[in-house]
Formats: C-alpha cells, structure tokens, sequence
C-alpha cells in the first residue's frame, strides 16, 4: 500500500508529459481560428466574384446588346464566363429587361441575376454556414 501511495506522489509531481499536452491544446485552437479565417475570407472573395461577374454581365447587356432573346442568352454566356473556376458548373444566370424601350421616362434597364454558387466551410465553427451566394446588378441601357 505505501508503495502504491509513493508511486502516486511521484506521479503527480512529474511533469514531464505536461509540454505535450499544452502544446496539443493550444495547436488544436490554431487551427480552428486559421480554418475559420479561411473560410471568411474564401466567403468574401467568392461573394466579391459573384457581384463582379454580374455587374460585368449587365453592363455587357447595356451597351453591347439589343432586347433579343439570344442577347439574353449571349449575356448569361458573358455572366458564366466570368465565374471561371469559381463552380461556374452550378451558377444559374437568369437575364431580364426591365421598363419600356419607347419611354423616355422609364429607360430601358438590363437586369442580370446570378444565384446557386454553394459555399461549404471548411472549418467546425457554426457561425460561417455553408450557404448558397447570389446577386444580381440592373444597368441602364443608354438611348441611341
């Protein structure tokens, strides 16, 4: 029994362990924080991409386009391309034209919105959510 007590003593003073355990924790919240980091910045500049590849899109509609079906589709072609790289496989670009080309009051506007780019994290932290990104930019469509 006092042999059992002595090796208990010792081995609680011993700290010889206590380094790699330390060293464990602390790498262990490391990585969380440069993961979650990560994932915010690879959020944003996704999102930047997106709201960059539509705003060109749409200015490619109003001044490089008629109100055509196929300039509707030629645009969306324009949009996708500028996702290259980015899942451009999954984005849905939708193109509309808003407002009446004979009024002078109400011009016509080009409207192009994208939407399906999936976001996955890859970090355990909850608060940045795997979520689907969208945007969508109207331009105006300057009078001849």
């Amino acid at each position: 029994m006092r042999n059992a007590m002595r090796r208990l003593r010792a081995f609680r003073r011993d700290e010889s362990g206590a380094a790699l355990v330390e060293f464990a924790i602390v790498v262990a919240l490391l990585l969380i924080v440069a993961f979650g980091a990560f994932d915010v910045g690879r959020y944003y500049t996704l999102r930047s991409r997106v709201k960059n590849a539509v705003r060109e899109g749409a200015r490619f509609g109003a001044v490089f386009t008629t109100e055509l079906t196929s300039d509707s589709s030629s645009i969306a072609t324009y949009t996708k391309a500028r996702f290259a790289g980015s899942g451009s496989d999954t984005i849905r670009v939708s193109v509309s034209w808003i407002g009446s080309s004979t009024s002078l009051t109400d011009p016509r506007r080009v409207q192009v919105k994208a939407s399906g780019l999936q976001f996955t994290r890859l970090s355990p932290i909850e608060r940045i959510a795997s979520r689907g990104i969208s945007d969508s930019a109207v331009f105006r469509k300057e009078q001849q």
